[in-house]
């Protein structure tokens, strides 16, 4: 900045005092000149004029030596994050959750994810992870339910499934935490706290984590994880011929082996996908608009009456939609796309 101001007002001079005030003008000078600004100079010298014009040229100047600093630091951080090839693969280790003290308050009872393992039936949601048990009597006075996630950091889950014979939950805000054999412990790896919003296994025992800084693999028995996308994940389905379907706020994925494909949704030039399902080897997705499934192309369309759908679901040769907002009904797809309405119970 000083040699740019030496340019226009002459080398060894001392530069403008700031801010241009008007007791800065000389003192019995008269009026000054329209179009000339006076700057006062130290003691004992002379007041320095600089035209309109040398201003602006001066301004000019400024403006594009520090937008030129500013693109070189920009510059410098692409060109940085461009040569820094990020491995896809990163190690793991499992820490053990010492016992805390248990919060105070369960929260809500919305429940986000449910899981089955042998040793019961588990939900997950706002009020932690909890162990269901059926008694005798459960018709009269309903389940037991076991509070199973004291240990962990806070009670707000994200995402529960099975992996093998353990637990895995995904919390909002705090990672990843494997429950094996009454204790959890935390699954930390090299790409830093995952926010997990899904989990899905394969027959094979591999856990595909669905997260909002990608999708991630691990195998049971592996000391590492890896990174399949960057993408963010809401939704994970495991299909046939070891094919993997993600899915969120940047479209629809399909991953198999190490290489991802990105699925078209006709109509849709972004895609936002809340489900995913695999039925009868065709992939569906659940998105604002609808549900959507896959054609014989490869494209995903519109399923006729597949409007307000919120969640779908898979079972034997039925696929199932809940609606949004919530009815006291299901909605239940054939393989033709034929749908009928099952009432629910009160």
């Amino acid at each position: 900045m000083e040699e740019i101001l030496n340019g226009f007002v002459g080398p060894n001079r001392s530069p403008p005092v700031l801010p241009f005030r008007p007791s800065c003008l000389p003192e019995n000078k008269g009026s000054p000149r329209p179009g000339v600004l006076w700057v006062s100079r130290p003691s004992g010298s002379k007041a320095t004029r600089l035209s309109s014009r040398k201003l602006a040229v001066i301004g000019v100047v400024v403006a594009v030596a520090t937008a030129g600093m500013a693109g070189f630091v920009l510059n410098r951080r692409v060109n940085r994050a461009l040569e820094t090839e990020a491995s896809i693969e990163q190690p793991v280790e499992r820490v053990a959750v010492s016992e805390g003290t248990p919060l105070s308050s369960w929260g809500g009872e919305d429940i986000e994810s449910v899981a089955a393992l042998p040793g019961g039936l588990y939900a997950a949601g706002a009020l932690g992870v909890t162990r269901i048990e059926l008694r005798p009597d459960a018709r009269a006075a309903g389940p037991d339910h076991a509070l199973v996630s004291a240990a962990l950091p806070t009670r707000r889950v994200a995402a529960l499934g099975s992996w093998r014979t353990d637990l895995v939950a995904g919390l909002v805000f705090e990672g990843l935490f494997v429950y094996h054999d009454g204790s959890w412990s935390e699954v930390r790896s090299g790409f830093g706290t995952l926010h997990v919003r899904a989990l899905a296994e394969t027959p094979a025992g591999e856990l595909w984590i669905g997260a909002r800084e990608g999708l991630f693999r691990m195998g049971f028995a592996e000391r590492s994880m890896a990174r399949l996308h960057k993408s963010p994940v809401r939704a994970v389905g495991v299909a046939d011929g070891g094919r993997v379907i993600s899915g969120g706020e940047q479209g629809l994925f399909v991953t198999q082996g190490d290489v991802t494909t990105s699925m078209r949704m006709e109509g849709l030039q972004t895609p936002w996908v809340e489900g995913v399902a695999v039925f009868h080897r065709r992939i569906y997705a659940v998105t604002p608009l609808g549900l959507y499934g896959e054609g014989a192309d490869g494209v995903l369309r519109s399923i006729t009456s597949g409007e307000n759908v919120g969640a779908i679901a898979v079972q034997g040769d039925r696929l199932f939609a809940t609606v949004d907002p919530p009815e006291a009904s299901l909605r239940r797809f054939d393989a033709s796309g034929r749908m009928e309405v099952e009432q629910l119970p009160y």
